[in-house]
């Protein structure tokens, strides 16, 4: 007879439960968040398992892979899905969610998560760090900006290599306890500057010595932050039947506009569904193929073509196949320094 099993991870302990085609519960157990740990506990049961569900999450995905290659058939839940299900039990518990997680291996009610590769993973955590610095230093920035605004102080268009010695130049003739505010500010956002030009540098290292990204670059409008974040929400391209579903992966779903005769499909903007970096990358995209004012799509101004949005309307199918030849010039127009241009048009295609 197969049995199903379902985990409730916790960061300390896990509630196991196992339940047979009838939806009997045949055991439930709790032991420790350790792979080591819940291989032992579903041992005597190996060769009749045949699904094993875990919530997506960070530790969920660490139990996959170090269960998955010992042979035991795990399977990763989308959370949101399983929160719904879940969430009709009268009480929550961590024994009712692991109860209900294997009632959902048993009946099939549930949407299996793609677990990217180690390697990929380490690429998203790069992006996701980098991102994190850059926004705490804008934080502060602007923080710092608005506290010198009080006192008439404007630190005014300034570079960020030249921003903090613009501010020690307006806080030069000020009260000393003032200076030490500022100052200590600023301490903080030079040790956060120097931590994001660190990875920022390490980013770049990886996209330049990557043949995706750097052909990912060559899209008008695709730098390298894009590229890698679009590699990285692709993963394996090979789990992708048709190329038109990977608009769909990244939230880029079709809006239809029908009236009598006329109807139109347009695109919209990835949702809040998708990861962030998958969402940055759609809408620099979107960004280059529909011309969305980023002042670095196909048209007038860039490639001088006179068909203008059209052009690029017609090469968004060239860009979806990573072919950046524009139909109205034909050349392309790289623009970062790690891509490169074609000398004439048979190169494009």
């Amino acid at each position: 007879m197969k049995l199903y099993v379902g985990l409730d991870v916790g960061l300390d302990e896990t509630s196991l439960c196992i339940v047979d085609r009838e939806g009997l519960t045949v055991r439930e157990v709790k032991v420790s968040t350790e792979p080591e740990a819940i291989r032992s506990a579903v041992e005597s049961y190996a060769d009749r398992l045949d699904r094993v569900g875990v919530e997506a999450s960070s530790l969920g995905i660490w139990l996959y892979r170090e269960l998955q290659p010992a042979g035991l058939p795990i399977i990763v839940v989308e959370a949101r899905q399983l929160r719904v299900s879940l969430s009709t039990m009268r009480n929550k518990t961590d024994r009712n969610d692991a109860r209900g997680i294997a009632q959902m291996m048993r009946l099939g009610w549930y949407r299996a998560v793609h677990v990217k590769n180690i390697e990929m993973q380490k690429m998203r955590s790069l992006l996701a760090n980098r991102k994190l610095l850059k926004r705490k230093l804008v934080d502060l920035e602007n923080h710092i900006r608005g506290t010198l605004r009080a006192y008439g102080l404007m630190v005014g268009a300034v570079g960020r290599g030249g921003y903090e010695a613009r501010v020690r130049e307006l806080i030069e003739h000020s009260d000393p306890v003032f200076c030490m505010m500022i100052e200590a500010m600023l301490d903080v956002r030079r040790a956060i500057f120097e931590g994001y030009e660190r990875l920022h540098k390490v980013l770049l290292q990886v996209v330049q010595h990557d043949a995706i990204c750097r052909r990912l670059m060559t899209v008008p409008g695709v730098g390298p932050v894009a590229a890698l974040s679009f590699k990285v929400g692709v993963d394996d391209p090979l789990r992708f039947a048709r190329s038109r579903t990977v608009g769909a992966h990244f939230g880029l779903t079709p809006r239809r506009h029908q009236s009598g005769t006329s109807s139109t499909t347009k695109a919209e903007l990835p949702n809040r569904a998708t990861s962030r970096f998958a969402r940055r990358s759609a809408r620099r995209q979107q960004a280059c193929c529909y011309g969305s004012g980023n002042g670095r799509r196909c048209g007038r101004g860039a490639c001088g073509s006179p068909n203008g949005r059209a052009c690029c309307a017609r090469s968004s199918r060239s860009h979806a196949s990573l072919r950046a030849s524009c139909t109205g010039c034909g050349s392309i127009r790289p623009t970062s320094t790690l891509g490169s241009a074609p000398r004439s048009h048979k190169d494009c295609v």
